[in-house]
């Protein structure tokens, strides 16, 4: 048997460890792991010469089609084409986006998957929002379709007690029926719970009123510059909610994945829960590990992210997270927002409160910063990084082992390390997504692919795209338990 594709003398890097073998691919798996000598002649054989071989990247958490004025089903088609061939140059293979529909998700469903297997040039995931006009009626036809993983605001962008929830509607503000009150939520983890995996609830987990009480104050004060949305949006926001999500799932027995942790404070809570016996995913996103608060001067107000920025104490926690475990997941909150519709509602160095919030770029720069600032920065090891951006996230999303490790039976999404060291600049031929900007402006990165390949096909190699179509498709989901650590994941050392 002649086999389509081999990679000879790879140093393999997978979450348990690594060793140099040979790599065989055929049909979109792969065949093969293991010495060179018993793997099948290949029609292509790509040397690697000791170079690392990771699993592909999986993107957890991922916005497409989010453009005001603009109908869902044309942006959502052009991001999956843009996004996915412009992830594949930093080596992620995989991404789970959130839909949403604040009431029916069922008619459109199967247009938006055809739309994204149409578009998207990797596999993907489906997640949605889950607010208090959703109708749970729709919840198996959602199961059945293929969407597990559903997001509560809880209790993020609740309106005002002032305003209707027509009134709400704003740029940067989700529509107030995505928010879910208390019970709402309770109800939602009964019904995820009583269907069984892989159903998961998720939480954006932050304190809208108290948020809303300190944004009015600092307001008045005259500042709108990054720390002053930081001061607005405290750690204590996200805290208290934490404990509020984790507390409900664990009196309803549902797993909980909460997206995108900022505060260093929260870990001990997330360790608490898990020495309880519960299932918590508990996920940051890169721009929590690579900025601060203090980044005004380099980033401006195109910083703002909600949870924002925190302070370098929180940052060094969330890096000591991943180190111990209690941070499985690492994920990007990827946007696709460009300098132009940036600078419609304010300029880098405008008002924070005018400012769109959201950081593009996530899926094409995941790999290059998590490798430069964390294996390189000595903060982690390699397989550090496999375990939260590669099997971690195959894991909660229920697509382990196909995704997530490079093994015999596993899906051919993997990549090769390169030797590139590039400084990303101001214009938009350093980037490959829509976005023609980054928070990494003037920043050199290690770590890009030289290789990467997707379904067993080489999309990108030394720096060209080599895919003639896309080639996406919604992968099925099954059970997937989260793998604890014991002993140091059960706290944070803040001294």
């Amino acid at each position: 048997m002649t086999i389509e594709l081999r990679l000879d003398d790879a140093l393999l890097v997978n979450a348990a460890g690594r060793h140099h073998a040979a790599i065989g691919i055929h049909d979109g798996l792969v065949v093969y792991v293991g010495a060179r000598s018993g793997c099948p002649a290949a029609e292509r054989v790509i040397p690697c010469d000791g170079r690392y071989v990771l699993p592909g990247l999986i993107d957890p958490h991922v916005h497409l089609g989010v453009e005001p004025g603009v109908p869902f089903s044309e942006s959502f088609a052009r991001d999956c084409e843009t996004e996915t061939r412009g992830g594949l140059f930093g080596g992620t293979t995989m991404f789970a986006t959130f839909l949403m529909a604040p009431r029916d998700y069922v008619s459109d469903l199967p247009t938006w998957i055809d739309i994204a297997t149409e578009h998207s040039y990797t596999d993907f995931a489906l997640h949605a929002i889950l607010g208090n006009a959703f109708d749970p009626s729709q919840l198996r036809t959602m199961h059945e379709l293929g969407v597990w993983s559903f997001k509560h605001y809880i209790n993020a962008y609740k309106p005002r007690r002032e305003e209707s929830a027509d009134a709400s509607l704003s740029v940067g503000r989700l529509v107030a029926e995505q928010h879910a009150d208390d019970d709402v939520f309770y109800e939602s983890c009964e019904r995820l719970a009583a269907a069984g995996p892989p159903a998961i609830s998720m939480v954006h987990a932050e304190s809208a009123e108290i948020c809303y009480l300190l944004e009015d104050r600092i307001q008045a004060d005259g500042r709108a510059d990054l720390r002053a949305l930081a001061d607005a949006r405290p750690a204590i926001c996200e805290d208290i909610r934490v404990y509020f999500a984790i507390r409900v799932t664990e009196a309803t027995r549902c797993p909980l994945y909460i997206v995108h942790m900022s505060s260093g404070d929260a870990l001990d809570l997330v360790a608490s829960g898990r020495r309880r016996g519960q299932t918590i995913w508990a996920e940051t996103c890169v721009h929590y590990l690579s900025h601060t608060s203090d980044d005004s001067e380099s980033v401006g107000v195109w910083g703002k992210v909600i949870p924002p920025l925190r302070s370098p104490r929180d940052r060094d926690c969330l890096w000591q997270g991943i180190r111990t475990g209690v941070i499985t997941n690492v994920g990007t909150d990827h946007v696709s927002w460009t300098r132009v519709e940036k600078e419609q509602t304010t300029t880098r160095n405008g008002s924070v409160w005018d400012a769109l919030p959201g950081i593009p770029g996530g899926m094409e720069h995941m790999l290059p910063v998590m490798y430069t600032l964390g294996v390189l920065g000595r903060r982690i090891e390699l397989e550090d990084l496999v375990r939260v951006c590669c099997e971690n996230n195959a894991r909660a999303l229920g697509v382990y082992p196909q995704k997530g490790v490079v093994r015999e039976g596993s899906d051919a999404d993997l990549i090769v390390l390169g030797d590139e060291v590039r400084t990303l600049g101001t214009a938009g031929a350093s980037y490959r997504t829509r976005s023609d900007f980054s928070i990494y402006e003037g920043w050199k990165l290690s770590g890009w692919p030289s290789f990467t390949i997707v379904g067993g096909k080489v999309a990108v190699e030394n720096g060209e795209f080599a895919l003639d179509r896309a080639r996406g498709r919604l992968v099925p989901r099954h059970s997937s338990r989260v793998p604890l650590r014991t002993g140091a994941a059960n706290a944070v050392d803040r001294s």
